[in-house]
C-alpha cells in the first residue's frame, strides 16, 4: 500500500493528540504501574517531556495537502539516540510512516535506543530486535 506524506515538526497543537494516543497504546505494556496510577501520572509525564525537556523532539506525518492530519509521530532524543515513542494510525501502517520518522529523526545506522517497549515487538516494522537497537527505560526521564 502507497501512501504519500509529508514530514513536519511537531507544534503545542499537536500534543494533546500524541499524550492521548501514547498514553491508551502503551499502556498494555505497562504492569508495574496499577492502571489508574498509570493513567493518571503518564500524561502528565509526556507533556513534561514534551513541553520543557530540551533535547527530546517531536516529528508529525500528515497528508502533504492536510497538514493538521496527524497520521502518524514519533517522539525522539538525537544527541542521545533515543526513540521515546513511534505511533502510527491503524489505517497508514506498512505504509512506511514509522519507519520515515525514525530516519528523519536518527538517520545513520549507529546503535540507537528505544525507552519504552513496543506493544507488539514481533509484529513491528522497525527490527527492534536487531543489534543496532537497545532498550533502556531510564532514558525517558
Amino acid at each position: 500500500m502507497s501512501f504519500a506524506f509529508r514530514i513536519r515538526e511537531m507544534d503545542d497543537s499537536d500534543h494533546e493528540f500524541v499524550i492521548r494516543t501514547w498514553t491508551r497504546t502503551n499502556a498494555t505494556v505497562q504492569t508495574r504501574a496499577s492502571p489508574a496510577y498509570y493513567e493518571k501520572e503518564q500524561p502528565k509525564a509526556i507533556a513534561e517531556v514534551l513541553s520543557f525537556h530540551p533535547i527530546v523532539f517531536g516529528l508529525v506525518a500528515t497528508p502533504p495537502d492536510e497538514p493538521t492530519l496527524i497520521c502518524g509521530w514519533g517522539v525522539f532524543d538525537d544527541a542521545r539516540r533515543v526513540v521515546h515513542y513511534v505511533f502510527v494510525k491503524s489505517a497508514y501502517r506498512r505504509c512506511g510512516v514509522a519507519r520515515a520518522l525514525v530516519e528523519k529523526a536518527l538517520p545513520g545506522s549507529e546503535p540507537r535506543f528505544h525507552s519504552h517497549l513496543p506493544a507488539r515487538v514481533a509484529g513491528n516494522r522497525i527490527a527492534l530486535s536487531t543489534s543496532a537497537w537497545r532498550y533502556n527505560g531510564y532514558l525517558f526521564i
